[in-house]
Order: C-alpha cells, then structure tokens, then sequence
C-alpha cells in the first residue's frame, strides 16, 4: 500500500499533537514597552510548547492572572524588553 505525501503530513502532524499533549507551539501577539532605545522584538512571536504546558499548569494551580504574569516575565528575561500587554493568536 502506498502513501501519499498528504497522508504522510498528517501522519507526522498527529504524532507530534499526541507528543505534547495537546499544548504546541502557540504564536502571541506582543505589545512591547518601546520608550526606550533600540529595535523591539517581532509583534507576532512563537511561545515554546514547554512554556504553554507551564502556562496551562500554573493557569490550572494558580489562576489566569498569575500564568499570564509569568509568561509576561519569561518574555522580558528572554528578550530583554518589557511586555506592556500580549494575547494568544487564533
């Protein structure tokens, strides 16, 4: 039986889906705090699978708030600039 490269894709993409549990790689829109000197960091930016498994966790433990905080402080220790405000894109 053959099988075609459309097969193989969601073959591979279901496989990858069944790894994370369902918490892939989300991209977020950022709203950057830009007083400051130099270029901001790209407004639409991917967020690690790890770092959604972490925010669905402490979203779970901890409440809505507190995830959407350490999300917002994992953005600023990584690239070095403040987040003034971010949500998930569709």
């Amino acid at each position: 039986m053959k099988i075609t490269k459309t097969q193989l894709r969601q073959i591979i993409k279901e496989a990858v889906e069944e790894e994370m549990g369902g918490d892939g790689s989300r991209n977020i829109r950022v709203k950057w705090d830009t007083d400051g000197p130099g270029e901001p960091p790209a407004e639409v930016i991917s967020v690690h699978a790890d770092s959604v498994r972490d925010w669905n966790q402490i979203k779970e433990e901890e409440g809505i708030l507190r995830a959407d905080q350490a999300l917002e402080d994992m953005l600023s220790n990584e690239t070095g600039w403040l987040v003034m405000d971010w949500d998930w894109v569709d």
